[in-house]
């Protein structure tokens, strides 16, 4: 009588069985990536070194920025000090200045260099995501990068694309190095305070190099406020004012007329960047811009 009274033992359903057998191919097919992650990293590097040379383009772009942001270069490799790139972000041709002071207006040479950042940030890519996401994930959108006509159109072109987005990479992988050490350390401002300058200052060098990029600043606040880490969220500001005004400081020393955002903002402001003779925008033509950019 008590044994026909005892619950009897619960038989996976369909469902449970189901997702068992999905969750052990996906750790079969996990297991197998984190094994061949060294062979899979020089597959992904090849092919993207192989279609970057394949596909590489000596032309200027059509775009205007391609071409000004050259002149730009060889206008601080001329005149450094008594010269600041006001239309859009100016470190990239300030890095750019650096080969035309050198080698002299190589075109083919400073889109070699796009090249370069395209590889390089692919690598740090790898590094800052590299056993935080499950390598199933990781190393397929290595491959799709590899292998992206987008990505590797600006591979050949002097648009700072590339140059951002190995800023970009880097200022990621140090946010995830901030996070190990306080994982390690705590919250104490004193054993983490290296940690947070090197996160302000990859912020401040996306600001630098992409005007848009300035939202980082409120990306890391709103991530901080999310997880409920307030005290993070006010050194995040902090970090990032610990580079940006020493900077701002010394640019108004050395040179006048700055306004990284005053320039680009009255640009965008036109119907037509290259004719403003056209007027400004209207209300439902920058709606019209969202949804194409959107596509």
């Amino acid at each position: 009588k008590n044994k026909k009274n005892q619950p009897r033992p619960k038989t996976p359903g369909a469902q449970q069985k189901a997702e068992s057998k999905s969750k052990g191919f996906l750790s079969t097919f996990d297991a197998w990536f984190q094994k061949n992650d060294k062979i899979l990293l020089i597959i992904g590097s090849v092919l993207y070194l192989l279609f970057s040379v394949l596909l590489f383009s000596i032309r200027i772009s059509e775009g205007g920025d391609d071409s000004m942001y050259i002149q730009a270069g060889q206008r601080y490799a001329n005149d450094f000090f008594n010269y600041y790139y006001t239309f859009n972000a100016p470190f990239y041709p300030m890095f750019l200045s650096l080969p035309i002071a050198i080698f002299g207006m190589n075109v083919v040479l400073l889109k070699a260099l796009s090249l370069v950042f395209n590889f390089a940030a692919l690598y740090f890519f790898y590094k800052a995501f590299r056993q935080r996401i499950p390598d199933s994930v990781l190393f397929p959108v290595m491959l799709i990068i590899a292998i992206n006509a987008h990505f590797l159109y600006f591979a050949s072109q002097t648009y700072n694309e590339s140059f951002f987005l190995l800023i970009q990479a880097l200022f990621v992988l140090f946010f995830f190095k901030l996070t190990d050490v306080q994982k390690e350390k705590g919250n104490d401002l004193k054993a983490t305070w290296k940690a947070w300058l090197w996160v302000g200052f990859w912020a401040f060098m996306l600001t630098l190099t992409k005007n848009l990029a300035i939202v980082v600043v409120g990306i890391m606040i709103l991530y901080f406020v999310f997880i409920r880490q307030y005290k993070n969220a006010a050194i995040s500001i902090a970090a990032f004012a610990a580079i940006k005004v020493p900077f701002e400081l010394i640019k108004s020393l050395i040179w006048t007329n700055t306004g990284q955002y005053s320039n680009q903002g009255s640009v965008l402001l036109l119907v037509d960047p290259y004719d403003p003779s056209k007027g400004k925008e209207t209300l439902m033509g920058y709606l019209g811009r969202i949804a194409d950019n959107s596509q």
